[in-house]
């Protein structure tokens, strides 16, 4: 790609991972995600609703259990990672640029 440079280190992906079977909702992830990233969640636009959002699930190994979404930030793009059937939010860049993302699952 002309006047790409690669970064000297890699972003790591979201940390927000929750304990097996810990309840939470992609309401409260995006929020400490999109926290940790500087943006504001106010701001967001999600293909989920409300409701959706704040959907209480587990997160823990087996099947997949929270809802499949997409949100928006500023300058981040958000959306579910699953290993073995455990969630988080994991992100990358909203526009082309010159960071460099870490694997994104484990």
């Amino acid at each position: 790609m002309p006047g790409f440079k690669r970064p000297e280190k890699a972003l790591p992906m979201c940390s927000n991972v929750l304990l097996e079977d810990e309840e939470a909702s992609w309401y409260d992830m995006l929020q400490v995600a999109m926290q940790a990233d500087g943006e504001e969640f106010e701001k967001s636009i999600c293909t989920l609703d409300e409701t959706g959002l704040r959907k209480k699930f587990k997160v823990g190994y087996g099947i997949e259990k929270g809802s499949h979404f997409t949100a928006w930030g500023e300058q981040w793009v958000y959306f579910l990672l699953c290993y073995d059937g455990l969630e988080w939010v994991g992100h990358a860049p909203r526009n082309p640029c010159d960071i460099a993302m870490a694997h994104q699952g484990r």
